[in-house]
């Protein structure tokens, strides 16, 4: 009987919140990892958004070219595109870089 009495106080002991570890001044908040998360995202969203916008216009436009010519080659897609994307990809990553070291620089700043 003493056995189980002790296993039980264990289980207890495991279930309950350690209170020590739940009032600490480095603990991060809620709120402060969420706006984190939804800057980084953003961030994200602004660096990639050049290259997705740029192939999207050339796929647009030489999908509405192959239709109008019914040219149906998949190659005929994927080529300009390809250029097109790794062009601007090139000529935004001086500013996709600064955006990273902003964004980076910002967080260790506001970190605790």
């Amino acid at each position: 009987m003493a056995r189980s009495r002790c296993t039980d106080q264990n289980a207890v002991r495991r279930l309950t919140p350690d209170l020590r570890t739940r009032n600490r001044e480095n603990a991060m908040e809620i709120d402060a990892a969420v706006d984190m998360i939804r800057q980084a995202l953003t961030t994200a969203l602004w660096i990639c958004a050049p290259v997705l916008a740029a192939s999207l216009a050339v796929g647009l436009l030489v999908s509405v070219l192959q239709a109008a010519t019914q040219v149906h080659e998949p190659t005929v897609n994927l080529v300009p595109r390809l250029c097109v994307s790794l062009l601007v990809l090139l000529l935004g990553l001086p500013w996709g870089l600064q955006t990273l070291v902003d964004y980076t620089v910002a967080l260790w700043q506001s970190t605790p």
